[in-house]
């Protein structure tokens, strides 16, 4: 039997370097059934969040008598909120916003933990030295404190609390990538570089940085729901989007006076939040097992 697996292991491996990494890389993905129904949810997310304002049937700031009304009133399909504002219009409305954000602070993140991570890991010293002790102290700060000072001093907004979220989670970004860097540095390949006199930018963007992209890249993935559920617990605190803004957290913030009487106010909106997120883990998951050296099932 151990031949028969180690036999069957250097087979799939010829078949994965034959047919090129990346192909090889979605081969897999698509392989494993709970990865395509993760990118089937996502791809229904992406198009609602493109098409939101088409969909919304109603104006997600319109104000109505219907205060408050019960899922399915007047044609409200998910009810109204305190002013008479229709629900669903603003919880799919609230797609694009929290997507974008989530998305947008986990690509900060990404890029961030690249640069400093890579030049971390191949300089060494004392920057690396420095760096490391400064990360220390971020993470010794609980991440719900951290991005609540973050917010509160870059101040209100869309941008700025994207910037703010990306920024709160970078550490764990820049000790993974500077760990690939660590072991990728006196590799063959770029002895060759620095031999032939290639500069230091060249090395890094060429050669380290796309060597060292994977296990970064499966973190982003799987980083990006629970940088939306961030968003929306700051958002819930009053530290994230303001209040009138139709995203899922400052809808489960403001429905939470109203859950008694109207439960729905957060069950709508907290649905949304909970199968991206589900469907965002399973998408990282299979991207792990998909980059996986060992090609492991």
């Amino acid at each position: 039997m151990a031949k028969e697996k180690k036999a069957a292991a250097a087979a799939e491996q010829e078949a994965y370097k034959s047919e090129g990494h990346f192909k090889a890389v979605v081969k897999r993905m698509l392989e494993d059934p709970k990865t395509v129904v993760g990118f089937i949810i996502l791809l229904v997310y992406a198009l609602i969040a493109i098409f939101c304002y088409k969909i919304a049937p109603m104006n997600p700031n319109a104000v109505s008598a219907d205060i408050l009304a019960a899922p399915g009133v007047n044609g409200h399909i998910f009810g109204t909120d305190h002013l008479g504002r229709d629900l669903f219009s603003r919880t799919i409305i609230g797609t694009r916003y929290s997507i974008v954000l989530g998305l947008g602070a986990t690509v900060f993140m990404l890029l961030l933990g690249l640069i400093l991570g890579s030049i971390a890991g191949f300089v060494g010293g004392w920057f690396d030295e420095a760096l490391m002790r400064f990360m220390d102290v971020i993470q010794s700060v609980p991440g719900t404190l951290l991005n609540m000072a973050l917010a509160t001093a870059f101040g209100a907004g869309f941008f700025k609390l994207m910037i703010a979220m990306g920024i709160g989670g970078t550490s764990s970004m820049i000790r993974l990538q500077r760990s690939c860097v660590l072991s990728i540095r006196k590799m063959e390949y770029i002895d060759a570089a620095k031999s032939t006199n290639c500069s230091f930018l060249r090395i890094i963007t060429k050669h380290i940085i796309p060597n060292a992209l994977a296990q970064s890249l499966v973190m982003a993935t799987s980083r990006i729901g629970g940088t939306i559920i961030a968003a929306a617990g700051l958002s819930f605190l009053g530290c994230g989007m303001p209040a009138n803004t139709p995203e899922w957290g400052a809808l489960l913030s403001a429905g939470r006076d109203y859950i008694k009487n109207a439960p729905y106010l957060c069950l709508y909106p907290g649905i949304m939040l909970v199968i991206f997120v589900l469907a965002s883990n399973l998408v990282g998951d299979g991207l792990r097992d998909a980059l996986d050296p060992k090609l492991k099932k």
